[in-house]
């Protein structure tokens, strides 16, 4: 089998087409298979490593983290999101591959 831990990096970009109030509140909610990091322009705002008695943690439900609005940029203007998804564990996937992994993320502005 592979060695572990394997990172992947995915990279997400987008614009904001509006202001968001500085009163809203910001928040990404994820899980994933088996630890993540979430990094915004450079900035972390979300981490997630399971721990050892515990390897599912980060995929066992929803995890929600709060982040300041001036980690995004301006409306119209570029926002890079890194997703960096660690590979902890490998087993035999079937078909000659090795190992699996996968995350899901949602980015809110609730509120003003």
């Amino acid at each position: 089998l592979a060695t572990t831990p394997v990172t992947a990096i995915m990279t997400r970009r987008f614009t904001l087409g509006g202001v968001i109030s500085d009163r809203a509140t910001l928040t990404v909610t994820f899980e994933a298979d088996d630890a993540v990091e979430l990094v915004l322009n450079g900035q972390s705002i979300a981490t997630c490593t399971p721990p050892a008695t515990n390897a599912g943690e980060c995929q066992a439900s929803c995890h929600t983290a709060t982040f300041p609005r001036d980690v995004l940029a301006p409306a119209g203007m570029p926002n890079v999101l890194e997703i960096r998804l660690i590979n902890l564990f490998n087993a035999d996937a079937g078909g000659g591959n090795v190992g699996w992994t996968g995350v899901s993320y949602s980015i809110c502005a609730d509120g003003e």
